[in-house]
């Protein structure tokens, strides 16, 4: 897909899914969609200072210092081969493993300063996940997953509203008693990202999010993670091996070996097809 074109395929399908989430927050309740933007030193949302992380007393290093900030209200995609060290970065950025060395921040806050019960309650609050893997409880009503995150907080009856909310702004305010085995797979998707939104975070955090889907749905998923980022403001950072997917994004940022050694900015999915052929070829691209 062209770059072009997959920009102005998510603008058609911001504006596919704006129509639901009209309904649950008004028309006022979106901003105007903001240009693209990029990584900025000294960013409000996330930021990585000489993070890495080693394994077996230091023999196998899996990140190597890396330096990262991320704004708000931006899309950054992670890419890079198999064993780049992807993973280990998303893990330690989103407070799921401690790093070796440096320190992550979210909102400003030194997640190797917290205790483990305090770390577990920002994760909660402050931190969404969505992954290739929907992991949506089967025995609960897809509002109750969505509400989940809330409940574990012990939300008052506040929770009921926010989860239709969230649940209507990616289009399935409908389906809010059905179990998750009644969605197709896409809808599960959907039903993962109104939970990852539900709290409000500071961060969202996608892992393969469309790995397993078709091209139309992934196309859907995109579309919702793209207005979740211009139009409420969210910061979305999503590890992806697609460039279809990437194109979607403000910034691409792309490992080999543990090391961030490229980025490219507005990307398209020509530029970062070529830069991930180069490193496929072992070439550190420029």
């Amino acid at each position: 897909m062209a770059g072009g074109g997959c920009r102005d395929s998510h603008r058609e399908g911001v504006r596919d899914v704006q129509a639901a989430r009209s309904d649950a927050v008004g028309e006022g309740g979106a901003g105007g969609e903001r240009e693209r933007g990029a990584l900025s030193p000294g960013g409000g949302a996330l930021a990585l200072d000489g993070v890495s992380r080693a394994y077996r007393g230091g023999a196998v290093i899996a990140l190597h210092p890396t330096d990262l900030a991320v704004e708000r209200g931006r899309f950054v995609a992670v890419m890079g081969p198999s064993g780049s060290g992807k993973s280990t970065l998303l893990q330690c950025a989103a407070g799921l493993d401690r790093p070796t060395s440096g320190r992550v921040r979210v909102e400003g806050v030194e997640l190797g300063s917290l205790k483990e019960a305090a770390l577990t309650r920002l994760r909660r609050e402050r931190i969404g996940f969505v992954f290739q893997a929907h992991n949506l409880v089967p025995s609960l009503s897809v509002a109750e997953n969505v509400a989940l995150p809330l409940m574990l907080g012990g939300a008052d009856e506040a929770t009921t509203r926010r989860a239709a909310v969230a649940l209507a702004s990616v289009g399935l305010g409908d389906r809010a008693d059905d179990r998750p085995t009644e969605l197709s797979g896409g809808q599960q998707q959907r039903v993962a990202i109104a939970r990852a939104l539900v709290t409000d975070p500071a961060v969202v955090f996608a892992d393969e999010p469309t790995g397993a889907l078709d091209p139309s749905t992934a196309h859907d998923v995109l579309a919702l993670l793209r207005q979740a980022v211009d139009h409420d403001g969210h910061t979305v950072v999503m590890v992806t091996h697609d460039p279809a997917a990437a194109a979607w994004c403000d910034e691409a940022v792309f490992l080999a070996e543990g090391r961030v050694v490229a980025t490219l900015h507005r990307p398209d999915a020509e530029r970062v097809h070529a830069v991930m052929r180069r490193l496929g070829r072992g070439a550190v691209a420029a």
